[in-house]
């Protein structure tokens, strides 16, 4: 080192504050100084010697031209401890007496820190053009105004591009906007909206009227912007258009306060149960049924059995369960007691929802109060079993004044004096019989508007047979359709039937002449077939039914014309009768099974 600086030039190395090295004509370190020692962390003796470049690391600027780029030079060295530090260099040349080859002194500048923070300054100024690239976009993309204030309340940002007509909106205060102007109300609602936000507290208000545009309705927000450090920098103001939102509010109040009324009117209220949270909802009318405050109600599925009454209670959660189980509709009538002792009856209808596993998730239905509904079939019921006890009587009463005068043409029967006259009281006592036999029919039937036809001829065939066939010469067959005829159909259709079997069984077989009787009642669509026929003597020659003057034909042809029925004649060994009938359509009624013979 003597050779390249003498000593003063060495005691000046030494006192130099910044790092600095001294390299020779061939690219070695000739000289150091303590403060070059500290950065690389390396002692002066291991450097003394060494290739300068090596020392420099790779080369971030500069051409090498030789062993040493003159000029500003960026480099990275890696300290002994692994450590890379990055070096600014300054070098210059200076010739040295005695050696033709220049010489370099080398000043060392430790600029990591700076590079680093450089590169965080760059990182965060990347960061806030960013942040300000999506609030343009944030403010470009809300659907309403945007405006941001400055602390007196002056338009700084607009969200709309004003035309030029309009730029100089920007400055003016929020509450001197055109489009409030002459609203007094809106421009003290925004003044005070400004000076609560801008007081730390975010306001929202809503405000409708006229504008410069026409009519508007809006929500306003005014939010408060602070710094870091809270202090206030700005106002955001947000305005939406909110017509068609209020608008589809109101028409949700609308149907709402329908559904109330619909419910209330009805008597029936919805509940909705979560079977995940055990929590149950009910409408207002649910509650007004129950007689429960909504505020004292528990809103669970326990709640809901605890207003039910006691009795029914079991009932009504098994079939819940039951129908959540079978995953079936649930429906169930019972009655809830109230706190004064009165009994409401209830028809309660729901489904539940399940998920893909089939738990079930989610139960909704109704609740209808029936009380009145289940009095007045109460009532109802009462009534008619009243009516059907006092038709029950009125049928007896009739069969028993019947038999009455059936007994006294019994009696008057003994003190008649010709053998014609005898027969006439017996025909007389058989024409009773027909009408007894439809009032007892009616009295021991369950439906008390309606004969069961079928069982009468039997009852009718059984009786004329045991008046009329003492001696048992004739035999009768059945062919009974069961059907349940009107009293108006069934009395002249048996009144009918006893004149033809009184005169097939008096007139067909002459003694000692035995033979057979076929009865048939026959349904056809709407058409009621009698049809009585013998294999006994026929009919005289040349019989017209319509020419027959004795009392039985006559009330026979008499009844039909009132049945509007038709009558035909004929057989080809012995006589044959038939009277159609036609009925109105629902004249007939189904027998029913338990009062089948």
């Amino acid at each position: 080192m003597t050779s390249v600086v003498d000593a003063r030039a060495s005691s000046v190395l030494e006192a130099i504050p910044a790092p600095l090295v001294v390299v020779d004509g061939r690219g070695r370190i000739a000289a150091t100084n303590p403060r070059l020692e500290g950065l690389v962390g390396r002692p002066r003796g291991e450097l003394l010697g060494q290739d300068f470049r090596a020392l420099g690391g790779s080369s971030e600027r500069g051409a090498v031209e030789g062993p040493v780029a003159l000029g500003p030079h960026v480099s990275t060295i890696v300290r002994a401890d692994g450590v890379a530090r990055v070096i600014e260099w300054e070098i210059a040349a200076f010739p040295v007496d005695g050696d033709a080859a220049r010489h370099f002194v080398c000043v060392a500048k430790d600029v990591s820190e700076a590079r680093a923070l450089g590169a965080r300054v760059s990182a965060l100024e990347a960061e806030v053009t960013a942040a300000r690239s999506r609030c343009d976009t944030l403010i470009r993309a809300f659907p309403g105004w945007v405006a941001l204030l400055d602390s007196e309340g002056r338009v700084v940002v607009r969200s709309d591009m004003p035309r030029e007509s309009e730029r100089w909106l920007i400055g003016a205060k929020i509450w001197e906007l055109p489009a409030i102007a002459g609203r007094a109300d809106i421009q003290a609602a925004a003044r005070e909206a400004f000076t609560r936000a801008a007081g730390g507290e975010p306001v929202r208000f809503e405000a409708a009227g006229e504008g410069m545009t026409g009519s508007f309705e809006v929500e306003v927000v005014c939010h408060p912007i602070r710094a870091c450090g809270g202090d206030l920098v700005n106002v955001a103001v947000f305005a939406i258009d909110v017509r068609e939102r209020n608008a589809a509010m109101e028409a949700l109040r609308e149907s709402e306060e329908r559904l109330r009324e619909a419910q209330q009117i009805a008597r029936i209220g919805s509940w909705s149960l979560d079977l995940v949270t055990n929590h149950l909802i009910w409408s207002d009318e649910i509650f007004r049924i129950f007689e429960i405050d909504p505020a004292s109600f528990g809103a669970s599925y326990d709640a809901f059995l605890e207003a039910i009454h006691p009795d029914d209670r079991d009932l009504v959660n098994d079939a819940y369960l039951r129908s959540l189980a079978m995953r079936e509709r649930y429906e169930i009538v019972h009655r809830l007691r109230m706190s004064d002792g009165r009994v409401k009856y209830v028809r309660e209808i729901g489904r539940s929802s399940y998920d893909d596993e089939g738990r079930p998730l989610r139960s909704i239905g109704t609740v209808q109060d029936i009380s009145a509904e289940v009095r007045a079939d109460r009532a109802l019921q009462q009534a008619l079993a009243e009516r059907e006890t006092l038709l029950r009587e009125i049928h007896h009463r009739v069969k028993n004044n019947l038999q009455v005068i059936s007994s006294l043409l019994h009696f008057q029967a003994k003190k008649a004096r010709t053998p014609a006259d005898v027969a006439a009281f017996a025909e007389g006592r058989d024409r009773l019989l027909a009408m007894i036999l439809v009032h007892e029919k009616l009295y021991q039937s369950q439906e008390l508007s309606r004969v069961p036809f079928g069982d009468y001829v039997r009852s009718l065939t059984g009786a004329l047979l045991a008046s009329l066939d003492r001696d048992r010469r004739i035999a009768v067959d059945l062919a009974l359709d069961d059907v349940l005829l009107p009293i108006e159909v069934a009395l002249p259709s048996g009144m009918i039937l006893c004149e033809l079997l009184t005169n097939a069984f008096k007139y067909s077989f002459p003694e000692p002449r035995r033979g057979r009787v076929q009865i048939a009642v026959l349904r056809g669509g709407d058409t009621l077939y009698l049809r009585v026929s013998d294999d006994g003597i026929g009919f005289p020659e040349g019989f017209e039914p319509d020419a027959v003057t004795s009392f039985g034909w006559q009330l026979v042809r008499n009844l039909s014309a009132q049945l509007d029925a038709s009558l035909t004649i004929g057989g080809e060994a012995g006589a044959q009768i038939e009277i159609s009938i036609p009925l109105s359509e629902g004249t007939f009624a189904a027998r029913p099974e338990e009062e089948a013979p």
